[in-house]
């Protein structure tokens, strides 16, 4: 598994279920990386995205307690399920995508679940600093390391670099 989300220096990822800042470039690079993959993630993260519907041209699997659970997305080739515990998504990597890419794209709850099973981290690294924000990435600097730098890019005022962890 690999976490892909956007930090700030402190780790925020968010405030009121919305993202830190718009960054055109980096929406680019998260769909260039995880189109035709699966993308775990929680049902806020879900009702987060435009109209609430799953990310096209991905398999995604919704982490929730609510009781909507089973298949909600299905074009043919690509599908969507939710799933009522961290349980039933590891075994659903497990005997269905049998070493597929799997992507962990948030809320704080599912990356804190999720965490400890990921060998990679791909990390939008925001320079500045979001004092209210009220969901955090969880610490992760003492199980990974940094393996590769991107350039610092800027938009929309923001200054950020997407790097690479793996874990140690």
């Amino acid at each position: 598994m690999i976490a892909i989300a956007v930090i700030d220096p402190n780790r925020a990822i968010g405030k009121g279920g919305e993202l830190l800042c718009r960054l055109p470039g980096d929406l680019a690079h998260f769909k260039k990386t995880t189109l035709g993959k699966t993308v775990i993630m929680g049902r806020k993260t879900l009702d987060s995205l435009p109209g609430g519907k799953p990310l096209p041209g991905r398999n995604s699997i919704v982490l929730s307690r609510k009781a909507r659970l089973g298949r909600f997305y299905d074009d043919g080739s690509f599908s969507g399920f939710f799933l009522s515990s961290p349980e039933e998504v590891l075994s659903y990597i497990e005997n269905e995508l049998r070493g597929e890419e799997v992507y962990i794209a948030g809320g704080e709850q599912i990356y804190r679940l999720f965490l400890d099973r990921c060998e990679a981290l791909i990390l939008t690294e925001l320079e500045q600093t979001f004092p209210d924000a009220d969901a955090y990435f969880p610490e992760f600097r003492d199980q990974f390391t940094l393996v590769e730098e991107g350039p610092l890019q800027e938009e929309n005022d923001y200054r950020y670099r997407i790097n690479l962890y793996r874990r140690v």
